[in-house]
């Protein structure tokens, strides 16, 4: 099995990390970077990493509440030593989970848009790809930038003018 990481709890043995990737919930928050630990019981959000995403805490009375702006976007009670909310995923909508090919799946859906033109739209934040992700070369684009074969040159030329004639001709169309 490929691991990409462990996560060690402070109870138990260590977890191994299987994926990581993104995952939209509650339908107004997408979560970055998601690490999927199939071993743990319970699903953990970092608030540093919704600190720099823009995102406010509230905590108070044994209450939770998380928000964008004027918008609540996720809302928890206290239990033991950690704050819960319940997470809903949105319906009808794919939630992901990356692979190795994820800059290259980009890079066909754009119609062979360039890496350079990638890191634009991901540093707009218009499509998830990170910092160093490179795109693997594609054979499409490859085999579109090859050169054709040249022409062969006519080594007879017709000495007098209308020798040789090209011409479309149609005939009675009925």
């Amino acid at each position: 099995m490929w691991a990409l990481g462990v996560f060690s709890q402070p109870d138990t043995q260590a977890l191994v990390m299987e994926n990581r990737g993104r995952n939209k919930c509650w339908c107004t928050l997408t979560l970055k970077n998601v690490r999927h630990v199939p071993d743990m019981r319970m699903n953990l959000l970092s608030a540093k990493a919704l600190d720099e995403e823009g995102y406010t805490h509230y905590f108070g009375n044994g209450n939770w509440k998380l928000t964008k702006g004027s918008m609540v976007v996720a809302k928890g009670r206290a239990c033991c030593s950690l704050y819960k909310t319940h997470m809903k995923m949105c319906g009808g909508q794919l939630n992901t989970v990356e692979d190795e090919a994820f800059p290259n799946l980009w890079h066909n859906r754009l119609a062979h848009m360039s890496e350079k033109g990638l890191q634009l739209l991901a540093k707009q934040s218009l499509i998830p790809m990170a910092k160093g992700e490179y795109v693997n070369p594609c054979d499409v684009c490859l085999f579109g930038k090859q050169h054709r074969v040249s022409f062969q040159k006519n080594l007879t030329r017709k000495e007098n003018k209308l020798n040789l004639v090209y011409s479309d001709v149609c005939g009675p169309l009925e």
